[in-house]
């Protein structure tokens, strides 16, 4: 049926033509022109507008499919990762007693710890007030970091040197060994013989402690106890893969936990086993 209808139309298009052409003859004709003296020249000319392909059409639907491909790809792709997109559903998972932001603490706390309590003793700050009071009543105190951008011993030196200012005596514990690196004080040895590294104000730094074998030491719980006779707290931190090591290793303490956590770094299935060993104290996020 299309090939009949292709097929009358070109007949009509070509007796269209043939009369065309006549009438175009009869009126040079009647013009005066002599048929020797003219010729009729017929020249394809290329259309306004490409009947095929319609390169619009294509540009759109080419762009609509490329949208929702790469929608799909894209959320494919975040479930696999198993990360935290938002700050809301970070918090609701998390689910802390006290949830803050590191912001505004992140700067000060990459200060020698001098410098944090001479800044700190000048300047309030809100969130590390709010942060401290709420781990007051822990005599041990647990941090690590699962992805975010404050760093777990920049962390721990900012909430040990705020609490060392009201009043408290505490210890490091740093298993990454940035304290004992970059902060030397006056070596002293305390009444349990551990090696303590007195940076005074109450802040005091344990050496030995610089790396994960702290954890799966033999006399990691007599040193914790130690510890804990000597001081009125004590902060441990941990960076990465550490972090399930010194969980285990302390769980038995029912230490303060203190997570830093950060978008598209922190993983749900971390989270999701945390939240079954300990329920999390203080949630600082990015």
């Amino acid at each position: 049926e299309d090939l009949a209808q292709l097929t009358r139309d070109a007949k009509i298009a070509e007796a269209t033509y043939t009369v065309l052409i006549e009438q175009v003859k009869s009126q040079s004709l009647a013009a005066g022109f002599q048929p020797e003296t003219f010729k009729t020249f017929e020249y394809a000319t290329p259309p306004l507008v490409a009947s095929s392909p319609k390169r619009n059409t294509i540009l759109m639907l080419g762009a609509v499919l490329g949208i929702f491909v790469g929608c799909v790809l894209a959320f494919i792709n975040a479930m696999r990762k198993g990360v935290f997109y938002t700050k809301v559903s970070l918090i609701a998972t998390v689910n802390a007693e006290l949830s803050l932001k590191s912001k505004s603490i992140n700067r000060v706390s990459k200060k020698s710890i001098s410098d944090i309590i001479s800044f700190v003793s000048k300047r309030k700050i809100v969130a590390l007030d709010e942060a401290v009071l709420k781990l007051a009543n822990k005599n041990i105190i647990y941090l690590f970091n699962s992805g975010g951008k404050l760093d777990a011993s920049n962390a721990i030196k900012l909430l040990a040197t705020q609490s060392a200012l009201s009043g408290r005596s505490v210890v490091l514990c740093d298993t990454s060994g940035q304290l004992v690196k970059n902060n030397k004080g006056k070596f002293t040895t305390a009444p349990s013989d551990l090696p303590i590294e007195n940076m005074g104000n109450n802040v005091n730094i344990m050496k030995g402690s610089e790396d994960a074998s702290f954890f799966s030491t033999n006399n990691l719980n007599s040193t914790i106890k130690d510890l804990m006779t000597n001081f009125d707290q004590v902060f441990i931190c941990s960076n990465g893969g550490n972090a399930k090591l010194g969980l285990m290793a302390l769980s038995e303490f029912e230490p303060g936990i203190v997570l830093i956590a950060g978008l598209r770094k922190t993983k749900k299935l971390d989270i999701k086993n945390l939240d079954t060993r300990q329920p999390i104290d203080l949630l600082l996020y990015d």
